[in-house]
């Protein structure tokens, strides 16, 4: 049992699409990214690690020239009934370029290139074979992923990226691409520059590090294109930290709520849109870590966790998911988009089948004599206080982005917390772990599915709310982060908790 979640498909208005490179790739990060995507195309040799490595995926579109990819998997994929396009007559674009002509035409305008790309096996054509394709297609949103970096392309205007781990000072860089960058601007850099140019056989800036005074955010604004190249670190990847950017294109001004752009790739599949990137910066680093570095986390994450303390922590969870379906209800009227409406009540529903799982979990785990697991009537005062919060935001709202940023958080936190886990574990919950059944229930792939669309949901209704209620909505964020770690205290404090009828 645990929060409520349902597989649910993507309703946003442009597809996600993956196209896997030949290069190695973690296989927790593939099988993320896999998952988060509607249309998966192969890029020739791609082929032939996906067969050998992940033979349960089974991509839309295999195409190349067909110089790399074995023929028996060719063929076995062939039977699969997967769409193979030998176009080896075509020898003036590289198979990435067929590649994404091949995600474009299935309707996908933001796509995630994933394998490393910095200069593989010596192979430092590549890397530039890369750079040129993002070039070549600037009609889409594209972000390349690696196991530990991370490239994309910013165009003209103004750009806001965010970065993880940035107190780890990453290493990063920004080369101007295919012509000279007369002007640029960065904030949030080691060495940022005011009104500079770049240029090769000039300045381009390189060897530079993300300045952890901005909180990860890097500030980029430029008159012509730049690709932007950033280091992750590979055991701290989390989805809502990895940014490409927020952009507001020169050709007007941009109040980013009402005039929203399209939602930025993050390299583990979540698709953090605009508004909430600000919901996000708002937050602040300290308090987002705090909710995933809490003891209660990471003694759930290595077995050590007192299941005296699991069991109080399943207690509270049976009033706090009963409160959260009533206020995803209640959103659900509030909307005035059929799809909204009953995408909210799905979540609603889900949320009380969680209600009645967690009791029958909990009694039949070999983790808890059957006699010593006690429903209270009573919650401590931090679940009312929680409770108390939902119910507020979701009666008292003026438009229905309060109340959905009100319940955002708690689908995002946990998605995030099930990626690090995974990261933790090796990219695998152990069969024999205390709390396994828990950790896989937010480790789960679908959950992908359902906060990108959650989130989508949420942009839409930011676009549609006036400045004052953005604000308010934002602030609502905030406080439900707040009451998400004091929910893991509590748990902690079990014996000290006082309680209230």
């Amino acid at each position: 049992g645990g929060r409520g979640k349902e597989k649910a498909t993507s309703q946003t208005q442009e597809g996600l699409g993956l196209v896997l490179i030949s290069t190695p790739l973690a296989e927790s990060r593939l099988r993320t990214l896999w998952a988060a995507s509607q249309t998966h195309v192969l890029a020739d040799g791609a082929a032939n690690r996906l067969f050998h490595e992940c033979a349960d995926l089974i991509p839309d579109i295999i195409v190349g020239d067909f110089d790399s990819a074995e023929a028996r998997v060719v063929q076995a994929y062939r039977a699969l009934g997967v769409d193979v396009r030998d176009l080896s007559h075509d020898q003036n674009t590289t198979d990435l370029e067929k590649a994404l002509q091949a995600a474009s035409q299935s309707g996908c305008k933001r796509i995630i290139v994933a394998g490393q790309f910095a200069g593989v096996a010596g192979r430092l054509d590549h890397t530039f074979g890369i750079a040129n394709a993002l070039h070549r297609h600037t009609d889409l949103q594209i972000a390349v992923v690696g196991n530990d970096s991370f490239m994309c392309l910013l165009r003209s205007g103004e750009h806001r990226l965010l970065v993880p781990r940035a107190e780890l000072r990453p290493h990063c860089g920004l080369v101007p691409l295919g012509e000279p960058c007369k002007r640029i601007s960065t904030k949030g850099l080691q060495w940022d520059m005011e009104d500079s140019s770049m240029e090769f056989g000039g300045l381009v800036s390189v060897c530079n590090r993300v300045h952890p005074s901005q909180g990860g955010v890097v500030q980029v604004k430029i008159e012509s294109p730049v690709l932007w190249m950033c280091t992750l670190p590979r055991s701290e990847v989390a989805p809502s930290q990895i940014g490409a950017s927020k952009t507001h294109h020169s050709s007007g001004p941009a109040n980013v709520a009402a005039q929203p752009k399209a939602p930025m790739v993050y390299n583990l599949g979540v698709i953090v849109p605009p508004f909430v990137l600000e919901c996000l910066q708002a937050t602040g680093a300290a308090l987002w870590e705090a909710f995933h570095e809490h003891p209660f986390v990471q003694q759930a994450t290595s077995g050590e966790l007192d299941p005296h303390c699991f069991e109080h922590y399943q207690n509270e969870e049976v009033a706090f998911s009963s409160a959260y379906a009533d206020a995803a209800a209640l959103l659900a009227i509030q909307c005035g988009d059929r799809g909204d409406k009953q995408f909210f009540l799905r979540s609603a529903r889900s949320c009380l089948h969680a209600v009645d799982g967690i009791r029958g979990e909990l009694r039949h785990s070999a983790n808890f004599e059957h006699e010593s697991f006690q429903q209270r009537d009573q919650t401590t005062m931090t679940t009312d206080a929680f409770t108390d919060f939902l119910r507020v935001s979701s009666t008292k709202a003026e438009h229905p982005v309060e109340v959905a940023a009100a319940l955002a958080p708690t689908v995002l936190l946990y998605i995030e917390g099930g990626f690090r886990v995974l990261e933790k574990l090796g990219g695998r919950v152990p069969d024999d772990h205390r709390y396994a059944a828990w950790l896989r229930l937010y480790t789960d792939p679908s959950w992908l599915e359902y906060c990108n669309e959650f989130l989508a949901r949420l942009q839409r209704l930011a676009s549609e709310a006036n400045d004052s209620q953005r604000d308010s909505a934002r602030q609502l964020f905030v406080q439900c982060v707040e009451h998400e770690v004091d929910f893991w205290q509590q748990a902690m404090d079990r014996p000290r908790q006082p309680v209230k009828s």
